[in-house]
């Protein structure tokens, strides 16, 4: 797929999102793929690269990106997941770092059978997730799509405090 292709996919699946407020259902099936830490729900639709792989924002579940992965999947490979303590993803002992959390989406990646390139997809605290995934696999990843990004320094304070991030998390799974 040529680069101006990808952006011309890209911009018509931003407008989509940005303008969707009902989330469309998906007939792919959620697997549970290991992440070298445990396990991950993930989804995967279409066929054909470079992949479109959509990270969610703080609190949210892969269901976020329904709509625009209804919009897109019919043109190329597109990858929906559930970070670990999210839906049907267990939470794990490990750091919930942007670090960690890059390193699990690669292996999980791998292990389901997705090959790079990548376009990254990330909301709000997503996006700090895609540009650390960025930074440690860059050979991997052909573009970046920030929607809303959160600041670094946001999620810092989340990360340095495990005892905090662990009772957020907690009550997350509760509401």
């Amino acid at each position: 797929m040529k680069i101006s292709s990808c952006v011309k996919l890209l911009s018509c699946a931003t407008l989509l999102f940005s303008g969707t407020l009902s989330l469309l259902a998906q007939s792919d099936k959620p697997i549970l793929v290991s992440s070298g830490n445990g396990t991950v729900e993930m989804a995967v639709s279409g066929s054909g690269s470079p992949a479109v792989v959509f990270e969610s924002g703080f609190s949210g579940t892969y269901e976020y990106w329904n709509a625009v992965v209804a919009a897109i999947s019919g043109k190329t490979t597109t990858v929906r997941y559930n970070r670990a303590g999210f839906g049907h993803s267990p939470l794990n002992d490990k750091s919930r770092t942007a670090e960690q959390i890059a390193k699990e989406l690669h292996t999980a990646l791998s292990n389901a059978k997705v090959s790079p390139p990548y376009i990254l997809v990330g909301h709000s605290a997503g996006g700090m997730y895609v540009r650390e995934f960025a930074h440690l696999f860059p050979n991997d990843v052909v573009g970046i799509v920030l929607v809303d990004p959160a600041p670094e320094t946001f999620y810092g304070m989340m990360a340095q405090d495990p005892v905090f991030w662990r009772s957020v998390m907690e009550e997350l799974k509760q509401e």
